[in-house]
Protein backbone atom coordinates (compact mmCIF):
# COMPACT_ATOMS: atom_id res chain seq x y z
CA UNK A 1 0.00 0.00 0.00
CA UNK A 2 1.16 3.49 -0.78
CA UNK A 3 2.70 5.06 2.37
CA UNK A 4 0.53 8.14 1.92
CA UNK A 5 -2.55 6.03 2.68
CA UNK A 6 -1.24 5.22 6.15
CA UNK A 7 -2.41 8.67 7.22
CA UNK A 8 -5.53 7.99 9.26
CA UNK A 9 -7.30 11.20 8.31
CA UNK A 10 -7.00 10.47 4.58
CA UNK A 11 -8.48 6.98 4.92
CA UNK A 12 -11.21 8.23 7.21
CA UNK A 13 -12.28 10.84 4.67
CA UNK A 14 -12.45 8.22 1.94
CA UNK A 15 -14.72 6.05 4.04
CA UNK A 16 -16.79 8.99 5.24
CA UNK A 17 -17.52 9.98 1.64
CA UNK A 18 -18.59 6.46 0.64
CA UNK A 19 -20.59 5.60 3.74
CA UNK A 20 -22.31 8.95 4.19
CA UNK A 21 -23.53 8.81 0.60
CA UNK A 22 -25.06 5.39 1.20
CA UNK A 23 -26.55 6.31 4.57
CA UNK A 24 -28.36 9.27 3.01
CA UNK A 25 -30.71 6.72 1.41
CA UNK A 26 -32.68 5.53 4.41
CA UNK A 27 -34.65 2.95 2.44
CA UNK A 28 -31.42 1.05 1.69
CA UNK A 29 -30.27 0.90 5.28
CA UNK A 30 -31.05 -2.80 5.72
CA UNK A 31 -30.64 -3.87 2.10
CA UNK A 32 -28.10 -6.52 1.21
CA UNK A 33 -26.28 -4.19 -1.19
CA UNK A 34 -26.01 -1.50 1.46
CA UNK A 35 -24.53 -3.88 4.04
CA UNK A 36 -22.08 -5.30 1.53
CA UNK A 37 -20.91 -1.80 0.60
CA UNK A 38 -20.22 -0.97 4.23
CA UNK A 39 -17.89 -3.93 4.73
CA UNK A 40 -16.29 -4.37 1.31
CA UNK A 41 -13.76 -1.56 1.79
CA UNK A 42 -12.78 -2.88 5.20
CA UNK A 43 -11.48 -6.03 3.55
CA UNK A 44 -8.82 -4.25 1.50
CA UNK A 45 -6.02 -4.48 4.06
CA UNK A 46 -5.24 -4.69 7.76
CA UNK A 47 -4.29 -1.03 8.03
CA UNK A 48 -7.65 0.11 6.66
CA UNK A 49 -9.52 -2.14 9.09
CA UNK A 50 -7.52 -0.84 12.05
CA UNK A 51 -8.20 2.76 11.15
CA UNK A 52 -11.82 2.53 10.07
CA UNK A 53 -13.12 -0.32 12.20
CA UNK A 54 -14.80 1.91 14.79
CA UNK A 55 -16.63 3.82 12.05
CA UNK A 56 -17.77 0.73 10.16
CA UNK A 57 -18.98 -1.13 13.22
CA UNK A 58 -20.43 1.82 15.10
CA UNK A 59 -24.01 0.79 14.29
CA UNK A 60 -25.72 -2.44 15.27
CA UNK A 61 -28.74 -3.34 13.13
CA UNK A 62 -31.74 -5.54 13.93
CA UNK A 63 -34.39 -5.70 11.23
CA UNK A 64 -37.42 -7.84 12.09
CA UNK A 65 -40.02 -8.61 9.45
CA UNK A 66 -43.33 -10.15 10.40
CA UNK A 67 -44.10 -12.77 7.76
CA UNK A 68 -46.86 -15.08 6.65
CA UNK A 69 -46.45 -18.85 6.91
CA UNK A 70 -44.20 -18.92 3.83
CA UNK A 71 -40.71 -17.72 4.65
CA UNK A 72 -38.73 -16.21 1.73
CA UNK A 73 -35.12 -17.01 1.04
CA UNK A 74 -32.69 -14.85 2.98
CA UNK A 75 -30.25 -12.51 1.28
CA UNK A 76 -28.99 -10.97 4.51
CA UNK A 77 -25.62 -11.30 6.19
CA UNK A 78 -27.25 -13.22 8.96
CA UNK A 79 -30.86 -14.37 8.81
CA UNK A 80 -32.98 -16.37 11.20
CA UNK A 81 -36.63 -17.30 10.95
CA UNK A 82 -38.35 -18.22 14.15
CA UNK A 83 -41.88 -19.26 14.98
CA UNK A 84 -43.77 -20.30 18.04
CA UNK A 85 -41.38 -18.65 20.47
CA UNK A 86 -44.05 -18.45 23.10
CA UNK A 87 -43.94 -22.26 23.14
CA UNK A 88 -40.23 -22.41 23.82
CA UNK A 89 -39.24 -22.94 20.22
CA UNK A 90 -41.85 -25.53 19.33
CA UNK A 91 -43.24 -25.63 15.85
CA UNK A 92 -45.70 -22.82 15.38
CA UNK A 93 -49.33 -23.37 14.66
CA UNK A 94 -50.74 -21.80 11.48
CA UNK A 95 -52.11 -18.92 13.57
CA UNK A 96 -48.75 -18.07 15.08
CA UNK A 97 -46.82 -15.18 13.54
CA UNK A 98 -43.47 -15.87 11.89
CA UNK A 99 -40.48 -13.53 11.92
CA UNK A 100 -37.45 -12.94 9.77
CA UNK A 101 -34.37 -11.39 11.39
CA UNK A 102 -31.63 -9.56 9.56
CA UNK A 103 -28.70 -8.31 11.63
CA UNK A 104 -24.99 -7.59 11.61
CA UNK A 105 -24.49 -8.49 15.28
CA UNK A 106 -22.60 -11.73 14.60
CA UNK A 107 -20.03 -10.17 12.25
CA UNK A 108 -18.95 -7.31 14.49
CA UNK A 109 -15.53 -8.20 15.96
CA UNK A 110 -15.55 -8.34 19.72
CA UNK A 111 -12.84 -5.66 19.86
CA UNK A 112 -15.18 -3.08 18.29
CA UNK A 113 -17.94 -1.74 20.48
CA UNK A 114 -20.95 -0.25 18.63
CA UNK A 115 -22.34 3.05 19.83
CA UNK A 116 -25.78 2.86 18.19
CA UNK A 117 -28.48 0.17 18.02
CA UNK A 118 -31.20 0.40 15.37
CA UNK A 119 -34.26 -1.82 15.73
CA UNK A 120 -36.74 -1.83 12.89
CA UNK A 121 -39.93 -3.89 12.93
CA UNK A 122 -41.93 -4.00 9.68
CA UNK A 123 -45.43 -5.26 9.07
CA UNK A 124 -46.21 -6.28 12.62
CA UNK A 125 -49.49 -8.18 12.25
CA UNK A 126 -50.02 -8.47 15.97
CA UNK A 127 -48.79 -6.93 19.19
CA UNK A 128 -49.14 -10.09 21.20
CA UNK A 129 -46.70 -12.35 22.95
CA UNK A 130 -45.26 -13.74 19.70
CA UNK A 131 -43.34 -10.61 18.73
CA UNK A 132 -42.50 -9.85 22.34
CA UNK A 133 -41.03 -13.31 22.96
CA UNK A 134 -39.15 -13.32 19.68
CA UNK A 135 -37.43 -10.07 20.61
CA UNK A 136 -36.81 -10.86 24.26
CA UNK A 137 -35.73 -14.50 23.88
CA UNK A 138 -34.02 -14.58 20.50
CA UNK A 139 -32.79 -11.10 19.62
CA UNK A 140 -31.74 -9.28 22.78
CA UNK A 141 -30.17 -12.05 24.84
CA UNK A 142 -26.79 -13.21 26.10
CA UNK A 143 -24.66 -10.17 25.24
CA UNK A 144 -24.94 -6.72 26.80
CA UNK A 145 -23.81 -3.64 24.89
CA UNK A 146 -22.33 -1.23 27.44
CA UNK A 147 -20.76 0.88 24.69
CA UNK A 148 -24.13 1.73 23.12
CA UNK A 149 -25.33 5.25 23.91
CA UNK A 150 -28.00 5.70 21.20
CA UNK A 151 -31.03 3.52 20.46
CA UNK A 152 -33.43 4.06 17.56
CA UNK A 153 -36.64 2.04 17.38
CA UNK A 154 -38.83 2.19 14.26
CA UNK A 155 -42.00 0.10 14.20
CA UNK A 156 -44.35 0.00 11.22
CA UNK A 157 -47.59 -1.78 12.04
CA UNK A 158 -50.21 -3.04 9.64
CA UNK A 159 -53.14 -0.66 9.32
CA UNK A 160 -55.90 -1.37 11.80
CA UNK A 161 -53.68 -3.36 14.16
CA UNK A 162 -53.53 -0.55 16.70
CA UNK A 163 -57.27 -0.27 17.31
CA UNK A 164 -57.93 -1.80 20.71
CA UNK A 165 -54.57 -3.60 20.95
CA UNK A 166 -52.68 -4.13 24.17
CA UNK A 167 -49.51 -2.03 24.30
CA UNK A 168 -47.99 -3.84 27.27
CA UNK A 169 -46.24 -6.38 25.04
CA UNK A 170 -44.64 -3.64 22.94
CA UNK A 171 -43.54 -1.91 26.13
CA UNK A 172 -41.91 -5.14 27.31
CA UNK A 173 -40.16 -5.56 23.94
CA UNK A 174 -38.71 -2.06 24.13
CA UNK A 175 -37.72 -2.58 27.73
CA UNK A 176 -35.83 -5.78 26.81
CA UNK A 177 -33.74 -3.84 24.32
CA UNK A 178 -32.97 -1.08 26.79
CA UNK A 179 -31.94 -3.65 29.39
CA UNK A 180 -28.85 -4.56 27.31
CA UNK A 181 -27.83 -0.90 26.94
CA UNK A 182 -27.04 0.25 30.48
CA UNK A 183 -25.32 3.46 29.35
CA UNK A 184 -28.10 4.75 27.08
CA UNK A 185 -28.01 8.53 26.51
CA UNK A 186 -30.27 9.06 23.46
CA UNK A 187 -33.53 7.35 22.50
CA UNK A 188 -35.62 7.69 19.33
CA UNK A 189 -39.02 5.97 19.18
CA UNK A 190 -41.24 5.93 16.09
CA UNK A 191 -44.43 3.91 15.58
CA UNK A 192 -46.39 4.16 12.31
CA UNK A 193 -50.07 3.18 11.86
CA UNK A 194 -50.51 2.98 15.61
CA UNK A 195 -54.20 3.86 15.55
CA UNK A 196 -55.35 4.67 19.07
CA UNK A 197 -52.66 2.74 20.91
CA UNK A 198 -51.51 4.12 24.22
CA UNK A 199 -47.95 3.77 25.47
CA UNK A 200 -46.65 4.97 28.80
CA UNK A 201 -43.25 6.26 27.68
CA UNK A 202 -42.16 7.16 31.17
CA UNK A 203 -42.73 3.59 32.36
CA UNK A 204 -40.99 2.05 29.35
CA UNK A 205 -37.73 3.90 29.96
CA UNK A 206 -38.02 4.24 33.71
CA UNK A 207 -34.74 2.46 34.40
CA UNK A 208 -32.86 4.88 32.14
CA UNK A 209 -34.83 8.07 32.79
CA UNK A 210 -32.14 9.56 35.00
CA UNK A 211 -29.49 9.40 32.27
CA UNK A 212 -31.32 10.04 28.96
CA UNK A 213 -30.13 13.32 27.50
CA UNK A 214 -31.87 13.16 24.07
CA UNK A 215 -35.40 11.94 23.33
CA UNK A 216 -37.20 11.82 19.96
CA UNK A 217 -40.82 10.65 20.09
CA UNK A 218 -42.86 10.02 16.94
CA UNK A 219 -45.69 7.65 17.75
CA UNK A 220 -49.06 7.10 19.24
CA UNK A 221 -52.02 9.44 19.01
CA UNK A 222 -52.81 9.14 22.72
CA UNK A 223 -49.36 8.71 24.20
CA UNK A 224 -49.26 8.89 27.98
CA UNK A 225 -46.80 11.61 28.98
CA UNK A 226 -47.81 11.72 32.64
CA UNK A 227 -44.47 10.28 33.74
CA UNK A 228 -42.31 12.05 31.18
CA UNK A 229 -39.72 13.15 33.70
CA UNK A 230 -36.08 13.07 32.59
CA UNK A 231 -33.80 15.14 34.84
CA UNK A 232 -30.82 14.90 32.42
CA UNK A 233 -32.83 15.65 29.25
CA UNK A 234 -31.29 18.34 27.02
CA UNK A 235 -32.61 17.53 23.53
CA UNK A 236 -36.30 16.84 23.02
CA UNK A 237 -38.13 16.27 19.73
CA UNK A 238 -41.81 15.36 19.54
CA UNK A 239 -44.23 14.75 16.68
CA UNK A 240 -47.70 15.90 17.64
CA UNK A 241 -50.92 14.26 16.54
CA UNK A 242 -54.45 15.55 16.51
CA UNK A 243 -55.48 14.00 19.82
CA UNK A 244 -52.27 14.43 21.75
CA UNK A 245 -52.12 16.69 24.75
CA UNK A 246 -48.62 16.96 26.12
CA UNK A 247 -49.48 19.97 28.23
CA UNK A 248 -52.14 18.60 30.54
CA UNK A 249 -50.30 15.60 31.92
CA UNK A 250 -46.59 16.14 31.45
CA UNK A 251 -44.35 17.00 34.36
CA UNK A 252 -41.39 17.78 32.11
CA UNK A 253 -39.81 21.21 32.57
CA UNK A 254 -38.96 22.56 29.10
CA UNK A 255 -37.07 25.48 30.63
CA UNK A 256 -34.21 23.03 31.33
CA UNK A 257 -33.79 21.97 27.70
CA UNK A 258 -31.01 22.99 25.33
CA UNK A 259 -32.58 21.88 22.03
CA UNK A 260 -36.32 21.64 21.46
CA UNK A 261 -38.21 20.55 18.34
CA UNK A 262 -41.98 20.42 17.76
CA UNK A 263 -43.55 18.83 14.67
CA UNK A 264 -47.16 19.56 13.61
CA UNK A 265 -48.09 21.28 16.84
CA UNK A 266 -51.15 23.49 17.12
CA UNK A 267 -50.36 27.08 18.06
CA UNK A 268 -52.63 27.08 21.09
CA UNK A 269 -50.86 23.98 22.42
CA UNK A 270 -47.53 25.75 22.00
CA UNK A 271 -48.68 28.80 23.93
CA UNK A 272 -50.08 26.66 26.72
CA UNK A 273 -46.84 24.69 26.97
CA UNK A 274 -44.73 27.84 27.17
CA UNK A 275 -47.07 29.34 29.74
CA UNK A 276 -46.30 26.47 32.09
CA UNK A 277 -42.76 27.78 32.41
CA UNK A 278 -43.95 31.25 33.38
CA UNK A 279 -44.56 32.77 36.78
CA UNK A 280 -47.60 34.71 35.48
CA UNK A 281 -45.68 37.71 34.17
CA UNK A 282 -42.38 36.31 32.85
CA UNK A 283 -40.94 33.11 31.47
CA UNK A 284 -37.23 32.48 31.04
CA UNK A 285 -35.65 29.62 29.12
CA UNK A 286 -32.06 30.00 30.30
CA UNK A 287 -30.57 26.99 28.49
CA UNK A 288 -32.47 26.83 25.20
CA UNK A 289 -30.09 27.24 22.24
CA UNK A 290 -32.05 25.85 19.27
CA UNK A 291 -35.82 25.83 18.75
CA UNK A 292 -37.69 24.28 15.83
CA UNK A 293 -41.46 24.65 15.47
CA UNK A 294 -43.65 23.25 12.68
CA UNK A 295 -47.24 24.39 12.97
CA UNK A 296 -49.82 21.92 11.68
CA UNK A 297 -52.99 22.77 9.81
CA UNK A 298 -55.01 24.89 12.20
CA UNK A 299 -58.10 27.04 12.39
CA UNK A 300 -58.22 30.75 13.15
CA UNK A 301 -59.20 29.87 16.70
CA UNK A 302 -56.05 27.75 17.13
CA UNK A 303 -53.75 30.60 16.03
CA UNK A 304 -55.15 33.22 18.39
CA UNK A 305 -52.74 34.24 21.12
CA UNK A 306 -54.33 33.59 24.54
CA UNK A 307 -54.79 36.64 26.75
CA UNK A 308 -52.70 34.97 29.44
CA UNK A 309 -49.75 34.60 27.01
CA UNK A 310 -49.95 38.24 25.94
CA UNK A 311 -49.18 39.27 29.50
CA UNK A 312 -46.06 37.12 29.73
CA UNK A 313 -42.62 38.51 28.97
CA UNK A 314 -40.55 35.74 27.36
CA UNK A 315 -36.78 35.56 27.56
CA UNK A 316 -34.42 33.31 25.58
CA UNK A 317 -30.94 34.50 26.60
CA UNK A 318 -29.06 31.72 24.73
CA UNK A 319 -31.33 31.04 21.75
CA UNK A 320 -29.14 31.29 18.63
CA UNK A 321 -31.12 29.17 16.11
CA UNK A 322 -34.85 29.43 15.32
CA UNK A 323 -36.82 27.39 12.74
CA UNK A 324 -40.46 28.24 12.00
CA UNK A 325 -42.71 26.46 9.53
CA UNK A 326 -46.42 26.45 8.78
CA UNK A 327 -47.94 23.54 6.86
CA UNK A 328 -51.35 25.08 6.32
CA UNK A 329 -53.68 27.82 7.46
CA UNK A 330 -52.54 31.01 9.13
CA UNK A 331 -49.36 31.06 11.14
CA UNK A 332 -49.59 32.56 14.63
CA UNK A 333 -47.90 35.78 15.67
CA UNK A 334 -44.84 34.77 17.66
CA UNK A 335 -42.41 37.55 16.77
CA UNK A 336 -43.04 39.30 20.08
CA UNK A 337 -41.82 36.20 21.92
CA UNK A 338 -38.37 36.13 20.29
CA UNK A 339 -37.54 39.72 19.38
CA UNK A 340 -35.01 40.01 22.21
CA UNK A 341 -33.33 36.64 21.58
CA UNK A 342 -29.66 36.69 20.47
CA UNK A 343 -30.47 34.88 17.21
CA UNK A 344 -27.64 33.97 14.86
CA UNK A 345 -29.59 31.75 12.47
CA UNK A 346 -33.20 32.04 11.29
CA UNK A 347 -35.02 29.64 8.96
CA UNK A 348 -38.59 30.47 7.87
CA UNK A 349 -40.70 28.16 5.72
CA UNK A 350 -43.85 29.33 3.89
CA UNK A 351 -45.90 32.39 4.84
CA UNK A 352 -44.70 32.94 8.37
CA UNK A 353 -45.88 36.18 9.94
CA UNK A 354 -42.48 36.44 11.59
CA UNK A 355 -41.07 37.69 8.27
CA UNK A 356 -43.76 40.35 7.94
CA UNK A 357 -42.81 41.78 11.33
CA UNK A 358 -39.06 41.25 11.05
CA UNK A 359 -36.90 44.18 12.08
CA UNK A 360 -33.21 43.45 11.55
CA UNK A 361 -32.23 45.95 14.23
CA UNK A 362 -33.79 43.60 16.80
CA UNK A 363 -31.23 40.91 15.89
CA UNK A 364 -27.76 42.44 15.60
CA UNK A 365 -26.10 38.99 15.80
CA UNK A 366 -28.19 37.44 13.03
CA UNK A 367 -25.73 36.04 10.47
CA UNK A 368 -27.67 33.40 8.51
CA UNK A 369 -31.24 33.69 7.21
CA UNK A 370 -33.05 31.18 5.03
CA UNK A 371 -36.57 31.65 3.62
CA UNK A 372 -37.97 28.54 1.95
CA UNK A 373 -40.97 27.85 -0.25
CA UNK A 374 -43.75 25.49 0.85
CA UNK A 375 -46.22 24.19 -1.74
CA UNK A 376 -48.93 23.71 0.88
CA UNK A 377 -48.95 27.34 1.94
CA UNK A 378 -47.89 29.19 -1.23
CA UNK A 379 -45.04 31.54 -1.98
CA UNK A 380 -43.68 34.22 0.31
CA UNK A 381 -44.49 37.81 -0.64
CA UNK A 382 -41.23 39.13 -2.17
CA UNK A 383 -41.88 42.61 -0.82
CA UNK A 384 -41.32 41.36 2.72
CA UNK A 385 -38.00 39.82 1.71
CA UNK A 386 -36.97 43.08 0.07
CA UNK A 387 -38.20 45.48 2.74
CA UNK A 388 -37.44 43.49 5.89
CA UNK A 389 -34.48 41.33 4.91
CA UNK A 390 -32.48 42.47 1.87
CA UNK A 391 -32.60 46.27 2.06
CA UNK A 392 -32.05 46.97 5.79
CA UNK A 393 -28.51 47.45 7.00
CA UNK A 394 -27.43 44.32 8.87
CA UNK A 395 -24.53 41.99 9.65
CA UNK A 396 -25.87 39.08 7.60
CA UNK A 397 -23.16 36.83 6.22
CA UNK A 398 -25.34 34.18 4.56
CA UNK A 399 -28.73 34.64 2.88
CA UNK A 400 -30.90 32.05 1.10
CA UNK A 401 -34.35 32.58 -0.39
CA UNK A 402 -36.48 31.75 -3.38
CA UNK A 403 -38.93 34.31 -4.81
CA UNK A 404 -39.88 35.85 -8.13
CA UNK A 405 -36.91 38.20 -8.19
CA UNK A 406 -38.22 40.05 -11.26
CA UNK A 407 -40.81 41.72 -9.02
CA UNK A 408 -37.98 43.33 -7.04
CA UNK A 409 -35.43 44.28 -9.64
CA UNK A 410 -36.73 47.78 -10.24
CA UNK A 411 -36.38 48.89 -6.61
CA UNK A 412 -34.09 46.58 -4.66
CA UNK A 413 -30.83 47.50 -2.95
CA UNK A 414 -28.69 45.42 -0.63
CA UNK A 415 -28.26 46.77 2.88
CA UNK A 416 -26.52 43.57 4.00
CA UNK A 417 -23.36 44.36 2.05
CA UNK A 418 -21.18 42.05 4.18
CA UNK A 419 -22.74 38.91 2.70
CA UNK A 420 -20.30 36.11 1.97
CA UNK A 421 -22.83 33.57 0.71
CA UNK A 422 -25.98 34.25 -1.30
CA UNK A 423 -28.47 31.74 -2.73
CA UNK A 424 -31.49 32.91 -4.71
CA UNK A 425 -33.93 30.40 -6.15
CA UNK A 426 -34.92 32.37 -9.23
CA UNK A 427 -33.56 33.01 -12.71
CA UNK A 428 -31.37 36.01 -13.56
CA UNK A 429 -30.33 37.97 -16.58
CA UNK A 430 -26.76 39.13 -17.08
CA UNK A 431 -27.48 42.71 -16.00
CA UNK A 432 -29.30 41.59 -12.85
CA UNK A 433 -26.39 39.37 -11.93
CA UNK A 434 -23.95 42.23 -12.53
CA UNK A 435 -26.01 44.50 -10.29
CA UNK A 436 -25.85 41.99 -7.42
CA UNK A 437 -22.12 41.42 -7.68
CA UNK A 438 -21.35 45.15 -7.73
CA UNK A 439 -23.14 45.64 -4.42
CA UNK A 440 -21.53 42.79 -2.50
CA UNK A 441 -17.75 43.32 -2.19
CA UNK A 442 -17.27 40.43 0.28
CA UNK A 443 -19.34 37.80 -1.52
CA UNK A 444 -17.53 34.44 -1.84
CA UNK A 445 -20.22 31.99 -2.99
CA UNK A 446 -23.27 32.64 -5.17
CA UNK A 447 -26.05 30.18 -6.14
CA UNK A 448 -28.56 31.29 -8.76
CA UNK A 449 -30.82 29.96 -11.50
CA UNK A 450 -30.61 30.78 -15.19
CA UNK A 451 -32.16 29.70 -18.48
CA UNK A 452 -28.99 28.11 -19.81
CA UNK A 453 -30.70 25.89 -22.37
CA UNK A 454 -33.57 26.23 -24.81
CA UNK A 455 -35.13 23.89 -27.33
CA UNK A 456 -34.31 26.48 -29.99
CA UNK A 457 -30.91 27.38 -28.54
CA UNK A 458 -28.03 27.64 -30.97
CA UNK A 459 -25.09 28.85 -28.88
CA UNK A 460 -21.73 27.57 -30.09
CA UNK A 461 -18.11 27.74 -28.99
CA UNK A 462 -17.61 30.46 -31.58
CA UNK A 463 -20.31 32.56 -29.92
CA UNK A 464 -18.65 32.22 -26.53
CA UNK A 465 -15.23 33.09 -27.91
CA UNK A 466 -16.64 36.18 -29.59
CA UNK A 467 -18.36 37.29 -26.36
CA UNK A 468 -15.14 36.91 -24.38
CA UNK A 469 -13.06 38.73 -26.97
CA UNK A 470 -15.54 41.64 -26.97
CA UNK A 471 -15.46 41.90 -23.17
CA UNK A 472 -13.68 44.96 -21.76
CA UNK A 473 -12.54 42.78 -18.78
CA UNK A 474 -13.57 45.46 -16.31
CA UNK A 475 -13.75 44.13 -12.74
CA UNK A 476 -17.27 43.76 -11.35
CA UNK A 477 -16.39 41.84 -8.19
CA UNK A 478 -13.02 40.89 -6.64
CA UNK A 479 -14.23 38.43 -3.96
CA UNK A 480 -16.44 35.82 -5.65
CA UNK A 481 -14.77 32.41 -5.74
CA UNK A 482 -17.59 29.90 -6.33
CA UNK A 483 -20.57 30.27 -8.68
CA UNK A 484 -23.33 27.63 -8.94
CA UNK A 485 -25.89 28.02 -11.72
CA UNK A 486 -28.94 25.77 -11.97
CA UNK A 487 -30.52 25.47 -15.41
CA UNK A 488 -34.06 26.77 -15.01
CA UNK A 489 -35.30 25.25 -18.24
CA UNK A 490 -36.30 21.59 -17.87
CA UNK A 491 -37.75 20.82 -21.29
CA UNK A 492 -36.43 17.39 -22.16
CA UNK A 493 -35.44 18.25 -25.72
CA UNK A 494 -33.53 21.38 -24.71
CA UNK A 495 -30.09 19.99 -25.52
CA UNK A 496 -28.69 23.26 -26.85
CA UNK A 497 -27.39 26.21 -24.87
CA UNK A 498 -29.06 29.60 -25.13
CA UNK A 499 -27.76 33.16 -25.34
CA UNK A 500 -27.88 33.35 -21.53
CA UNK A 501 -25.21 30.66 -21.36
CA UNK A 502 -23.01 32.85 -23.55
CA UNK A 503 -23.73 35.81 -21.26
CA UNK A 504 -22.74 33.73 -18.23
CA UNK A 505 -19.32 32.93 -19.68
CA UNK A 506 -18.83 36.58 -20.61
CA UNK A 507 -19.79 37.68 -17.08
CA UNK A 508 -17.09 35.41 -15.68
CA UNK A 509 -14.47 37.52 -17.46
CA UNK A 510 -15.30 40.31 -14.98
CA UNK A 511 -14.65 38.06 -11.95
CA UNK A 512 -10.87 37.68 -11.56
CA UNK A 513 -11.16 35.85 -8.20
CA UNK A 514 -13.42 33.10 -9.57
CA UNK A 515 -12.10 29.57 -8.88
CA UNK A 516 -15.08 27.23 -9.33
CA UNK A 517 -18.19 27.08 -11.52
CA UNK A 518 -20.86 24.40 -11.04
CA UNK A 519 -23.50 23.90 -13.72
CA UNK A 520 -26.57 21.97 -12.50
CA UNK A 521 -28.84 20.36 -15.11
CA UNK A 522 -31.73 17.93 -14.77
CA UNK A 523 -29.99 15.38 -17.03
CA UNK A 524 -26.90 14.97 -19.22
CA UNK A 525 -27.36 16.98 -22.40
CA UNK A 526 -25.98 16.44 -25.85
CA UNK A 527 -23.74 19.49 -25.54
CA UNK A 528 -23.37 19.75 -21.77
CA UNK A 529 -19.59 20.06 -22.14
CA UNK A 530 -19.85 23.34 -24.01
CA UNK A 531 -19.49 25.69 -21.03
CA UNK A 532 -16.70 23.56 -19.55
CA UNK A 533 -14.88 23.63 -22.89
CA UNK A 534 -15.33 27.39 -23.11
CA UNK A 535 -13.48 27.97 -19.83
CA UNK A 536 -10.72 25.60 -20.87
CA UNK A 537 -10.33 26.81 -24.45
CA UNK A 538 -6.91 28.20 -25.36
CA UNK A 539 -8.19 31.26 -27.24
CA UNK A 540 -10.52 32.23 -24.38
CA UNK A 541 -7.84 31.73 -21.71
CA UNK A 542 -5.51 33.97 -23.71
CA UNK A 543 -8.06 36.75 -23.35
CA UNK A 544 -9.33 36.01 -19.82
CA UNK A 545 -6.17 34.65 -18.20
CA UNK A 546 -7.79 33.90 -14.85
CA UNK A 547 -9.92 31.23 -16.57
CA UNK A 548 -6.87 28.98 -16.26
CA UNK A 549 -7.56 28.88 -12.48
CA UNK A 550 -11.28 28.10 -12.84
CA UNK A 551 -12.53 24.52 -12.36
CA UNK A 552 -15.85 23.79 -14.06
CA UNK A 553 -18.06 20.95 -12.82
CA UNK A 554 -21.19 19.49 -14.39
CA UNK A 555 -23.77 18.19 -11.93
CA UNK A 556 -26.85 16.26 -13.04
CA UNK A 557 -29.88 16.00 -10.78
Amino acid sequence: MNPALYVATIVERVFAHVLDDAESRAEDEFAREYLQQRYRLAGICQEWRAIMGPRIFEKLYFHVQCLSETVPNSHSMRAATEAGMANGGATASPAMPRFHLQTNSDIIPFMFQPRTIILRVDGASALGTGLRDFLTRRVFVDRPWPSVQTVRIDMSLKRGVGNGADMSHMAQSIHSLLSVTPNLKALSLSVCNAGELRLDIGAVVSSHAHQIAALDVNCLTTTDYSRLLFPALKDFSIWYREFEDLVSGSCMDISLLTNLKFHTIKPNELFRLFERASDRYSATFPNLETLSITFGVSSEEDTAVPDTSKKVLYSFPKLHSLYLRCDGGESPEVYWMFKDAPLERLHLVARIKFLQQLNMSDFPRLAHVQVSFNRKAGEVDPQYILGNLVSPVSNLRRLEFGVDWSLLCATWRFGCVRLRSLSIGHHFTRNELRNILQQLPELVTLNIECYLTHREGNASMSDMQSAVLRSDLSVVNRSLQALTVTDKYSYRKADLFSDQAVALVEMATHLPSLLKVVIVCDRPRARSQLIKDAFEGYAIQERAKHFANVSVYLKFC
